[in-house]
């Protein structure tokens, strides 16, 4: 029973460490796809402009932000230990939340509509690669995205179909049952280790 005990510590300690070193990555894939957007917003706005293509574009711009301060954040609560790094985290990722949030009813009100279910996707499966053995970390970005996303669609913009219903049921049967594998491959590795 205690020798039991110890390796439940052990595995969700690996876990948190994990999905700290994934979260990394994940905001770097913040990073690209914000850079991704404000390219997108001087293409289509025809900004000249370095500062009135920020000035038109804060969410994604604090998004950028966010990201840079979150990872000199965590590798700062790195040295007060591995809880203090995993607060930092889960903070940092509802905050990205709703940064992202943000960027969605500007994409939706700008009428750059067609970039919200690509961008939605490419976001959910990113923090589902570095989140999935965390659904804590998983869920407090996802959910708040999703909503944001599916709600602006749907009253903004009357999108309301049998067609827009069914893709976001089949995006979120995807995503939770990509999670449920790759936590099984994990548990895996762990008992084969």
């Amino acid at each position: 029973m205690m020798k039991e005990e110890g390796n439940l510590e052990w595995v969700g300690r690996e876990k948190r460490r994990s999905t700290l070193r994934n979260f990394n990555w994940f905001l770097l894939v913040n990073v690209l796809l914000a850079l991704y957007l404000l390219l997108q917003r001087a293409q289509t706005f025809g900004e000249r402009s370095l500062s009135s293509l920020l000035r038109g574009a804060p969410a994604i711009c604090g998004v950028v932000l966010l990201s840079a301060l979150s990872f000199v954040a965590i590798r700062q609560l790195a040295t007060r230990g591995k809880l203090a790094s995993w607060r930092g985290a889960v903070v940092c990722t509802l905050l990205l939340a709703l940064c992202w949030c943000g960027v969605f009813h500007h994409l939706i009100v700008s009428d750059s509509i067609n970039l919200l279910y690509p961008l939605t996707l490419g976001l959910l499966f990113s923090s589902l690669i570095a989140f999935y053995l965390s659904p804590r970390l998983f869920f407090l970005f996802s959910i708040p995205v999703l909503l944001v996303a599916i709600a602006e669609n749907i009253f903004i913009h009357s999108a309301f179909s049998l067609v827009n219903l069914i893709s976001y049921a089949l995006m979120l049967f995807l995503i939770y049952s990509a999670q449920s594998r790759l936590e099984q491959w994990f548990q895996l590795a762990i008992e084969r280790e």
